[in-house]
Protein backbone atom coordinates (compact mmCIF):
# COMPACT_ATOMS: atom_id res chain seq x y z
CA UNK A 1 0.00 0.00 0.00
CA UNK A 2 1.28 3.06 -0.96
CA UNK A 3 2.52 5.47 1.94
CA UNK A 4 0.12 8.70 2.48
CA UNK A 5 1.56 12.41 2.60
CA UNK A 6 1.08 15.80 1.56
CA UNK A 7 3.22 14.95 -1.50
CA UNK A 8 1.79 12.15 -2.33
CA UNK A 9 0.07 11.94 -5.87
CA UNK A 10 -3.14 9.68 -6.69
CA UNK A 11 -2.08 6.02 -7.74
CA UNK A 12 0.76 6.37 -5.06
CA UNK A 13 3.27 7.84 -7.44
CA UNK A 14 5.23 10.31 -4.53
CA UNK A 15 6.30 14.05 -5.81
CA UNK A 16 9.87 15.02 -4.81
CA UNK A 17 9.66 18.59 -2.89
CA UNK A 18 11.23 21.17 -4.58
CA UNK A 19 14.62 22.39 -2.73
CA UNK A 20 14.09 25.86 -1.12
CA UNK A 21 15.85 28.90 -2.59
CA UNK A 22 17.44 31.52 -0.04
CA UNK A 23 18.09 35.04 -1.02
CA UNK A 24 21.19 36.40 1.37
CA UNK A 25 20.79 40.12 1.30
CA UNK A 26 22.78 43.06 2.71
CA UNK A 27 21.64 45.00 5.48
CA UNK A 28 20.39 47.98 2.94
CA UNK A 29 17.75 45.34 1.35
CA UNK A 30 19.33 44.48 -1.69
CA UNK A 31 20.05 40.71 -2.86
CA UNK A 32 23.70 39.39 -2.48
CA UNK A 33 23.48 36.53 -4.60
CA UNK A 34 20.57 33.42 -4.76
CA UNK A 35 21.88 29.98 -3.99
CA UNK A 36 20.38 26.84 -3.96
CA UNK A 37 20.49 24.47 -1.36
CA UNK A 38 22.55 22.06 -3.29
CA UNK A 39 25.74 20.61 -2.09
CA UNK A 40 28.41 23.53 -2.53
CA UNK A 41 26.11 26.15 -3.78
CA UNK A 42 25.83 28.36 -6.24
CA UNK A 43 28.45 29.50 -9.37
CA UNK A 44 32.05 29.88 -9.24
CA UNK A 45 35.04 30.68 -11.75
CA UNK A 46 37.32 28.27 -12.62
CA UNK A 47 39.96 29.98 -14.69
CA UNK A 48 43.67 29.06 -16.09
CA UNK A 49 46.16 31.78 -16.49
CA UNK A 50 50.31 31.95 -17.27
CA UNK A 51 53.00 33.97 -16.31
CA UNK A 52 55.82 34.48 -18.46
CA UNK A 53 58.84 34.37 -15.56
CA UNK A 54 57.20 31.16 -13.93
CA UNK A 55 57.30 29.70 -17.45
CA UNK A 56 60.92 31.16 -18.25
CA UNK A 57 61.76 29.71 -14.66
CA UNK A 58 60.29 26.25 -15.43
CA UNK A 59 62.42 25.97 -18.83
CA UNK A 60 65.39 26.70 -16.57
CA UNK A 61 65.42 23.94 -14.00
CA UNK A 62 63.87 21.18 -16.39
CA UNK A 63 60.12 21.28 -15.84
CA UNK A 64 59.41 22.64 -19.30
CA UNK A 65 57.70 26.07 -20.92
CA UNK A 66 54.05 25.15 -20.68
CA UNK A 67 53.23 25.81 -17.32
CA UNK A 68 49.82 27.26 -16.48
CA UNK A 69 47.68 27.64 -13.44
CA UNK A 70 44.71 25.76 -12.99
CA UNK A 71 42.18 27.24 -10.37
CA UNK A 72 38.71 27.43 -8.81
CA UNK A 73 36.87 30.75 -6.84
CA UNK A 74 34.01 30.73 -5.05
CA UNK A 75 33.83 34.82 -5.11
CA UNK A 76 35.64 37.29 -6.75
CA UNK A 77 37.38 37.17 -10.39
CA UNK A 78 40.31 35.39 -11.62
CA UNK A 79 42.46 38.88 -12.39
CA UNK A 80 41.97 40.09 -8.57
CA UNK A 81 42.96 37.03 -7.29
CA UNK A 82 45.97 36.71 -9.70
CA UNK A 83 47.09 40.28 -8.80
CA UNK A 84 48.01 39.58 -5.42
CA UNK A 85 50.81 37.41 -7.06
CA UNK A 86 50.86 33.59 -6.88
CA UNK A 87 54.03 31.38 -7.06
CA UNK A 88 56.99 33.97 -6.55
CA UNK A 89 55.44 35.67 -9.76
CA UNK A 90 53.22 38.70 -10.30
CA UNK A 91 52.98 38.59 -14.09
CA UNK A 92 49.70 36.43 -14.11
CA UNK A 93 47.66 36.74 -17.00
CA UNK A 94 44.30 35.45 -17.38
CA UNK A 95 43.81 33.70 -20.14
CA UNK A 96 40.86 32.35 -20.31
CA UNK A 97 37.84 31.41 -17.47
CA UNK A 98 34.60 29.70 -17.38
CA UNK A 99 31.95 29.52 -14.84
CA UNK A 100 31.69 26.21 -12.94
CA UNK A 101 28.68 24.98 -10.67
CA UNK A 102 29.03 23.66 -7.39
CA UNK A 103 32.95 22.17 -7.17
CA UNK A 104 35.81 22.98 -5.37
CA UNK A 105 39.74 23.69 -6.29
CA UNK A 106 40.93 20.33 -4.92
CA UNK A 107 38.15 18.50 -6.73
CA UNK A 108 39.18 20.15 -10.71
CA UNK A 109 42.75 19.41 -9.67
CA UNK A 110 42.08 15.75 -8.94
CA UNK A 111 40.52 15.14 -11.47
CA UNK A 112 43.17 17.54 -13.80
CA UNK A 113 45.93 15.36 -12.34
CA UNK A 114 44.63 12.00 -13.99
CA UNK A 115 45.32 13.72 -17.43
CA UNK A 116 48.26 15.84 -16.66
CA UNK A 117 51.27 16.13 -14.49
CA UNK A 118 50.41 18.52 -11.90
CA UNK A 119 53.98 20.21 -10.61
CA UNK A 120 54.63 19.15 -6.80
CA UNK A 121 54.97 22.56 -4.60
CA UNK A 122 56.94 21.12 -1.65
CA UNK A 123 59.53 19.59 -4.26
CA UNK A 124 59.79 23.44 -5.86
CA UNK A 125 60.41 25.94 -3.38
CA UNK A 126 59.99 28.87 -6.04
CA UNK A 127 56.15 27.98 -6.13
CA UNK A 128 55.76 28.70 -2.11
CA UNK A 129 53.43 26.21 -1.58
CA UNK A 130 50.60 26.91 -4.70
CA UNK A 131 48.71 23.83 -5.63
CA UNK A 132 47.23 23.99 -9.22
CA UNK A 133 50.38 24.63 -11.44
CA UNK A 134 49.79 22.17 -14.24
CA UNK A 135 52.73 20.75 -16.61
CA UNK A 136 50.79 20.34 -20.07
CA UNK A 137 52.35 18.31 -22.85
CA UNK A 138 51.86 20.12 -25.90
CA UNK A 139 51.06 16.30 -27.97
CA UNK A 140 48.25 15.64 -25.74
CA UNK A 141 46.63 19.45 -26.48
CA UNK A 142 47.51 18.21 -30.20
CA UNK A 143 45.76 15.17 -30.07
CA UNK A 144 42.96 16.41 -27.91
CA UNK A 145 42.25 19.22 -31.22
CA UNK A 146 42.65 16.47 -33.95
CA UNK A 147 39.69 14.39 -32.44
CA UNK A 148 37.25 17.28 -31.40
CA UNK A 149 38.07 18.65 -34.95
CA UNK A 150 37.05 15.38 -37.01
CA UNK A 151 34.19 14.61 -34.65
CA UNK A 152 32.90 17.99 -35.60
CA UNK A 153 33.79 18.17 -39.15
CA UNK A 154 33.98 14.57 -40.07
CA UNK A 155 37.85 15.11 -41.56
CA UNK A 156 41.31 15.01 -40.75
CA UNK A 157 43.22 18.41 -40.18
CA UNK A 158 46.82 18.56 -41.15
CA UNK A 159 49.03 21.06 -39.66
CA UNK A 160 48.05 22.32 -35.88
CA UNK A 161 50.17 25.22 -34.04
CA UNK A 162 48.90 25.03 -30.27
CA UNK A 163 48.03 28.16 -28.75
CA UNK A 164 47.97 29.61 -25.20
CA UNK A 165 43.78 29.90 -25.80
CA UNK A 166 43.93 25.83 -26.98
CA UNK A 167 45.98 24.48 -23.76
CA UNK A 168 43.43 26.90 -21.62
CA UNK A 169 40.47 24.98 -23.41
CA UNK A 170 41.93 21.55 -22.86
CA UNK A 171 42.76 22.22 -19.42
CA UNK A 172 39.32 22.95 -18.62
CA UNK A 173 37.53 20.97 -20.41
CA UNK A 174 39.45 17.89 -18.52
CA UNK A 175 38.94 19.55 -15.40
CA UNK A 176 35.38 20.65 -15.35
CA UNK A 177 34.85 17.09 -17.15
Amino acid sequence: MPEAGPWAKPGGVKALPKPPTACYQFASGEPDRVRSDRKGGGMGTAYVAKSKSLQAWGGDVGLGKHLYKLGYLADGTPADHLDQGLAGASDWVVVTARPAEAVSETAILERMARKEKMVDPAYYPRLKGEAGIVKVNPGSVENSMRIRFALENGREINEIKVKPADIARYLLDNALG
